[in-house]
Formats: C-alpha cells, structure tokens, sequence
C-alpha cells in the first residue's frame, strides 16, 4: 500500500510496470557493484529492497527460487533476526 499512495495518478497496470522496472533496474545495478554499495543502496532504496525480499519470500514459500537465491534469502533472514 506504501508504494500506491506514493504514486496516485497511475493505473494499477503502470503502477506495477514502474515497480518491475525498478527491481529490475535494481538488480541489474547491484550485480556490478562492490559489497559496500550494496549496503548504501539498502538504507537509500529500503523500500525497493523490502519489496524485493517480500517477493522472494514468497517465491521462497511456494520453491520458486534457486539454490543461491535461497541461501541469501537464507542469510538475510538470520541477518534481520540477529539485529
């Protein structure tokens, strides 16, 4: 719901294309960067990266993901307990 009422004048259909594009986006971004960025990117995008780790939670729960993606999903899990 965060994400709608940030952007009111768009129809759902657009509303979801901008979201996609900007996960994509995101994750194109972030595999060429260094660990450091990756964690400047999380507190400046934190909204996008709690998007992103809800989705793969979900793809998580119906085995939709690979061996990678369940173990940094895996890790982010005991990172978000540990804190």
């Amino acid at each position: 719901m965060s994400v709608i009422s940030k952007h009111k004048d768009l129809k759902l259909d657009s509303l979801f294309d901008y979201k996609i594009l900007e996960i994509s986006s995101m994750k194109t971004n972030l595999s060429y960067e260094d660990e450091n960025y990756i964690s400047q990117f999380i507190i400046s995008e934190r909204q996008t990266f709690i998007d992103v780790i809800g989705d793969w939670a979900a793809m998580n729960y119906r085995n939709k993901l690979t061996n990678d993606e369940q173990k940094t999903i895996e890790t982010i899990r005991l990172l978000i307990n540990n804190n």
